[in-house]
This record gives structure tokens, sequence and C-alpha cells, in this order.
């Protein structure tokens, strides 16, 4: 793979919008299993309406997502 030396490169600072990407905070489909993941957790019964045991790994996910909803940064 070839590097590109962007040290030649100038850029418009009216333009840097078009540099910057990317969105704050948890995307769409991270709120939604977080929401699901709270319910089950509250309820004890999973979105197909079955009893589900809380587990570790589950808390895990719920904690790095709240902690992403807290603390938000910029998506790579």
């Amino acid at each position: 793979m070839k590097e590109i030396d962007f040290s030649k490169y100038r850029y418009r600072a009216s333009q840097s919008s078009k540099l910057m990407t990317g969105s704050i905070g948890l995307t769409d489909i991270q709120e939604k299993e977080m929401r699901s993941l709270c319910i089950e957790k509250d309820s004890g019964i999973n979105v197909n309406g079955n009893k589900i045991k809380w587990a570790d790994s589950k808390q895990d996910k719920l904690s790095i997502l709240q902690e992403e909803l807290n603390n938000p940064n910029l998506e790579k």
C-alpha cells in the first residue's frame, strides 16, 4: 500500500467540515440495543417474550453503552 504524504496538501478552513465526519454519542442501533438490555434487566424477559437469566456479559455490554452515552466521543 502506497503511503500518502499529506504535508504537501493545503486545506481551506471553509471546507474543514468535509474532513470531519461521524456523530457524537450512541448510534441508533446502540440506543435500541441499550433500551432492550434495560428492559431485559428490569423484567427478566427478552424481546422475544422468553424468560432469561441476566448474564455478566449482558451487564458488561450495558455498562459499555451507558458509559458511551454519558461520555460521548466522536465515532471513528
